[in-house]
């Protein structure tokens, strides 16, 4: 507005007489500043006298006062931009062509002219790009031609590489793999369809079962449970061994083609397309959406290419998992066989079963059974518990008949129950089980001379998570450990009948406990102190692998010669409870001062060298001490065993004292 008053010449011819008069009227100050407006004016005038004086039909461009440059500008900068004059008839147009070359359609246009500027618009406006479309103007106005525009951002960069960096797969098994592969698949499937959910359904042709695999949605009701063959959209696709579509689905039809929900999505098109590996089929590939009409012909054909993909993806998955179950075995066997030697006690193959197997399959629990030589019974001896739940206890005899493992024992066949609910029997005995949590279940047995000598079960809360490669791993695995678990079982039966133990010539087990009892026993009697102390060597597997050899026979041998060292042997009883534990009772002695004594004893194992070939270590222990107080020796026994637990939790090397 303010642009078109100063152009206009009629606005000199009324302002320049008014500013005359003011300035010869105004007094003092006043008279300055209309001078100083009528400078301005005259400037204005004159720098803009062509634009202003020109005629009514003609518009000259207003160019503002340019500010000194450095850099003149260039044609370059004017790129896009028409000169033209009125009423030419041949105009130059960005494209490079004159009015009189443009075709028929292109010349037949209509001319609008107002306020002396001419613009030609093309009769097909709907189907000429903005940049193709002619225009004329006034002399000198310059209309500026669209640019490109940069669209990248600043930090493309940064995405692009948070986008394309890779998981590392060292560490993963082979469902974790696929899934890694997968995820940018469904990524991209997902976004190019515009799906509602998109999921990867595995087929168990034995069976007859479908199980998600994998999936990609905004619901969190997908059934992770198996579902039947039935006459749904996924059954169809593996009946059929072809891709199906529905375009349209009505909410009543929905429950039946769609069982996948736990409850109804308004899901209104779906597609399922088989995928196959290497020539069958082993699952369906299923996208939906909550509009209709969200899939076609073009969508099927789209979704074979992914399923391509994916059987890629599961071969390359497979062929890892085979060079590394390859691998892992080689190692594994080496490592058992040499482990395996230095077994001497069911402490040591404890140790053993529970390192190996537990990395190797990862189960939720692993039971170890036995046959004991004496009485030809088999019996669950050892539980590992790594959920740390109700479980069953170790110490139940195993019903041959009528059990899960019972069964496998007599066939001396592994057993892999994918589903312990729907075989519909106890793991190990229906009279002393009493768990209904169920799961898989592996029973790989093991034989010594053609005879099933025990079993060796795994057990996963989740449901078909072993596999048959699996259970003939552990089968093989079982095969080299069977003579050495037997001639250990054999060891440990016979022990029974032995009183001394052979590597500290300290009391076994058993016979300490029939002597700490009948001590406890005399010291209620007698009403005089008596004292149980417990002692635990500190774990230490770090400095086990610094050793060649078994280092723990040689700790153990060092403890024992200290224990018996500095306690009297008319008034004290000391055993050997098991691999790195021991215990001692010591008679007419009160809990005050025995825990004195415990700390310079802790002290002093702690401070002496223990010589292991060229080298020397030194090694902890912890110690729980009870005082008796009643002639019971369980209570005795089992607060002696709650403040050693409380040492060893606490980090070893302390003693701890609880009375009874």
């Amino acid at each position: 507005m303010i642009n078109k008053i100063l152009l206009n010449k009629y606005f000199y011819f009324i302002a320049a007489p008014v500013l005359i008069a003011l300035i010869f009227l105004s007094p003092g100050i006043y008279r300055y500043i209309f001078l100083l407006l009528s400078l301005i004016l005259v400037v204005l005038f004159w720098l803009h006298k062509e634009t202003i004086l020109s005629e009514p039909g003609e518009i000259k461009s207003y160019t503002p006062p340019v500010k000194s440059d450095p850099e003149p500008q260039t044609q370059s900068q004017y790129d896009g931009f028409v000169i033209v004059k009125k009423g030419d008839k041949s105009v130059e147009h960005e494209s490079g062509r004159t009015a009189a070359e443009k075709t028929g359609s292109e010349r037949s246009v209509s001319e609008k002219q107002g306020s002396g500027l001419t613009v030609r618009l093309s009769e097909n406006d709907d189907d000429t790009p903005l940049s193709e479309t002619p225009v004329t103007a006034a002399e000198g106005f310059r209309i500026p031609k669209p640019r490109s525009i940069d669209i990248i951002p600043s930090d493309i960069k940064d995405r692009y590489d948070e986008y394309c960096r890779t998981e590392k797969l060292e560490g993963k098994d082979t469902r974790e793999i696929t899934n890694t592969l997968l995820d940018p698949v469904f990524e991209s499937i997902a976004d190019y369809f515009s799906v509602y959910s998109i999921i990867l359904f595995w087929y168990d042709k034995g069976h007859q079962v479908f199980k998600v695999a994998k999936s990609k949605s905004y619901s969190e009701e997908i059934i992770d449970t198996r579902l039947e063959l039935e006459n749904d959209l996924i059954s169809q696709v593996v009946t059929k061994e072809s891709p199906v579509l529905l375009s349209t689905i009505s909410a009543v039809a929905e429950k039946d083609n769609i069982r996948y929900y736990f409850s109804s999505q308004q899901i209104k098109s779906v597609v399922g397309v088989p995928v196959y590996f290497k020539g069958r089929l082993i699952g369906v590939l299923v996208c939906d959406s909550q509009t209709e009409d969200a899939f076609g012909e073009e969508t099927i054909l789209n979704l074979a290419r992914y399923t391509k993909i994916i059987s890629y993806v599961i071969e390359l998955s497979e062929k890892f998992h085979f060079e590394r179950t390859a691998k892992n075995k080689l190692s594994k066997y080496s490592q058992i066989s040499s482990e395996m030697l230095n077994v001497e006690t069911f402490d040591d193959l404890y140790q053993i079963i529970e390192t190996t197997f537990k990395d190797l399959l990862n189960p939720d629990y692993i039971s170890f059974i036995f046959n004991d030589p004496q009485n030809e019974n088999y019996t669950l001896t050892k539980v590992f518990n790594f959920r740390d739940d109700r479980y069953i206890s170790d110490g139940i005899g195993i019903d041959l008949f009528a059990s899960v493992a019972g069964k496998a024992i007599q066939k001396c066949e592994t057993d892999n129950v994918a589903d312990l609910n729907e075989r519909g029997q106890k793991r190990f005995s229906p009279l002393e089980e009493d768990i209904d949590q169920d799961g898989s279940f592996l029973v790989v047995p093991f034989a010594y001379k053609g005879k099933a000598k025990g079993a060796l079960c795994f057990e996963k809360v989740q449901k078909g998570y072993f596999t048959a490669e699996q259970g003939a791993f552990v089968s093989e695995m079982l095969s080299i450990m069977s003579a050495s678990i037997f001639a250990t079982g054999s060891v440990e039966s016979y022990k029974q009948y032995i009183s001394i133990d052979f590597d500290t010539k300290l009391l076994v087990r058993d016979a300490f406990i029939e002597r700490a009892q009948q001590d406890v026993f005399r010291t209620s009697l007698l009403k005089i102190p008596g004292t149980l102390v417990l002692i635990k060597i500190d774990e230490f597997i770090e400095q086990e692998n610094l050793f060649e050899g078994n280092p723990v026979k040689k700790i153990v041998k060092s403890v024992a010669e200290i224990l018996k060292n500095e306690t009297d042997p008319n008034t004290a009883v000391i055993g050997r409870l098991n691999r790195k534990e021991f215990g001692m009772f010591l008679f007419n002695k009160d809990s005050n001062e025995v825990f004195m004594w415990a700390e310079k004893l802790r002290g002093k194992i702690a401070k002496q060298p223990v010589h292991l070939g060229d080298k020397q270590t030194t090694f902890t222990v912890s110690i729980g001490i009870s005082g008796v107080s009643t002639g019971n020796f369980t209570e005795v026994y089992n607060a002696a065993e709650l403040a050693l637990q409380k040492c060893v939790e606490q980090g070893g090397n302390k003693v701890k004292h609880t009375n009874t």
